[in-house]
């Protein structure tokens, strides 16, 4: 019984290796010691200019860098990192 169809099946078989992606380690902020972070925050911020008018776009860039540096470099350097659960 022809039914007016012309499809012919078109059979594809393909072979790819999928290499497994690891999740980076993520800060643990649970484990944090606080007082340690914020003594050792306190000290890296001694290390910016203090806090005055930002009077140009260029000052509040500098500033928004120079707060996130310093963020950054305690946050490497205090924060234990965890390997996430398979």
């Amino acid at each position: 019984m022809h039914c007016g169809t012309n499809y012919v099946l078109i059979l594809v078989s393909l072979e790819l290796s999928v290499s497994k992606v690891s999740d980076p380690p993520m800060h643990n902020w649970q484990a944090v010691n606080w007082e340690a972070f914020n003594e050792g925050l306190e000290d890296r911020l001694q290390d910016i200019p203090g806090p005055v008018p930002l009077l140009s776009e260029g000052e509040f860039h500098a500033a928004v860098h120079n707060l996130t540096a310093a963020l950054n470099d305690i946050t490497c350097l205090l924060v234990p990192k965890a390997h996430p659960s398979p």
